[in-house]
């Protein structure tokens, strides 16, 4: 009975000597540790040229230009002292016409579709055909002489030229792109080289009169008239420069300058006033154009 006593004394002694640190653990507030999670940043990604898959395109382009005017020649009409002939005489002291006579060539507009393909990531090329509105190239002069076998008549010429040239120009084109294609703007460089079909329409009127020495008639007038039409192929060539912006990857805005060369041409007419005839051979020298175009290139496939 004492031992039991002596046990129950222990084991009350050890609960007393534990509850307050147990008392003390169970009344110790939770510590909890809460961090507010940071979301990792979002890259932004850098600008890069958009691919393109596309391997042909057409396009359609619209172009205002400016020509310098010309060489033009003629030969077959003679003026001056004939001894009788109007139009005169080449054993005697004949002249042609001047070409100071021509007027200059006006601006034009052209417009033009044309089929290419991108053949490396830089180097395209294409078939283009451009029509264009007619160049005109008015002639008006005027000329006096007096005539050998009979002193103190004299001879008033005025001479009326009307020339239309139409010019449709066929080039096959490699450009080399700068940067990039679809990196938005890309600048290029390019040549061209083809023919051009010049279609040539003349109508020539010439009308002399006889005065005395204070300008009055004294003879009948005549006149020399004449028309005549040709088709000519001559060689044609080109170089440009532009940009080009991809608006969609599949449309392409191109804007460029291009300077073109096209070959001489050359008209034959037959002139008569119903009794004399001459063949007035007109020539019209190299055309150098300058323009300054604007057009569309679709990417089909």
């Amino acid at each position: 009975m004492r031992r039991m006593r002596a046990g129950l004394w222990v084991a009350l002694s050890i609960l007393a000597t534990a509850s307050p640190a147990v008392a003390a653990d169970w009344d110790r507030p939770v510590v909890r540790s809460y961090r507010t999670p940071v979301p990792a940043p979002i890259p932004v990604p850098a600008p890069i040229p958009v691919a393109e898959h596309f391997k042909w395109y057409v396009r359609a382009d619209f172009g205002l230009g400016l020509a310098h005017s010309p060489n033009v020649s003629e030969n077959g009409l003679l003026y001056g002292d004939d001894g009788g002939l109007p139009l005169g005489d080449p054993l005697l002291t004949p002249f042609g016409m001047d070409s100071a006579w021509f007027e200059d060539l006006s601006p034009f507009v052209s417009g033009g579709i044309g089929f290419g393909a991108y053949l490396t990531p830089r180097l395209r090329g294409d078939f283009t055909v451009d029509v264009r509105t007619p160049d005109e190239m008015d002639g008006r002069g005027t000329y006096n002489y007096e005539l050998t076998a009979a002193p103190g008549t004299f001879v008033n010429g005025t001479v009326r030229d009307s020339i239309e040239v139409r010019n449709t120009v066929a080039l096959a084109n490699l450009y080399w792109d700068l940067t990039q294609r679809g990196a938005g703007v890309t600048p290029y460089v390019g040549a061209g080289v083809g023919f051009a079909v010049r279609s040539i329409r003349r109508d020539h009127s010439t009308t002399e009169i006889e005065v005395d020495g204070v300008g009055t008639q004294t003879g009948v007038g005549e006149t020399f008239d004449g028309n005549s039409e040709a088709h000519k192929f001559v060689p044609a060539a080109a170089v440009m420069a532009g940009l080009a912006w991809s608006l969609t990857p599949g449309t392409v805005l191109d804007v460029n300058y291009r300077f073109t060369w096209m070959g001489s041409a050359d008209i034959t007419t037959t002139i008569s006033n119903g009794t004399d005839t001459y063949n007035s051979r007109l020539k019209i020298g190299d055309s150098f154009d300058h323009q300054l175009r604007a057009g569309i290139r679709w990417n089909v496939w």
